[in-house]
């Protein structure tokens, strides 16, 4: 079985993963993950997952992002591919979770410091 050579073949070039606190609704489509900046014409996008990554024994971890089915098709005929930079991918906490973790340690340095009375 052979590879077709696609002329303008779409490639995605990961850049980094933002872990979330909140929960986010997965892109319905291609289009709805790509925007184009109008200065540059450079297409960025974002992909969500929901689900917490699965950690391995090495430190490792996986998740599961669910592709819109518009890409699925584009890759399954050899129109798009995912591009994984050579030295890996980035993790950072988003905004959104370093707040809860601020907020998970107030609430835990509240309660360790709580003074009780007699009544």
């Amino acid at each position: 079985m052979g590879s077709k050579k696609i002329k303008n073949k779409i490639k995605i070039e990961l850049t980094d993963f933002m872990l979330h606190a909140r929960t986010f609704r997965p892109a319905q489509s291609l289009n709805g993950a790509v925007k184009e900046d109008k200065d540059t014409g450079a297409t960025e996008g974002r992909l969500y997952a929901n689900g917490k990554p699965k950690v391995e024994k090495t430190g490792r971890f996986k998740i599961n992002i669910p592709l819109p089915s518009d890409l699925l098709e584009k890759i399954k005929n050899g129109e798009a591919e995912i591009v994984l930079p050579e030295g890996g991918l980035f993790v950072y906490p988003a905004p959104d979770t370093v707040q809860k973790f601020k907020e998970e340690k107030k609430k835990k340095l509240m309660h360790m410091t709580k003074v009780y009375r007699k009544r």
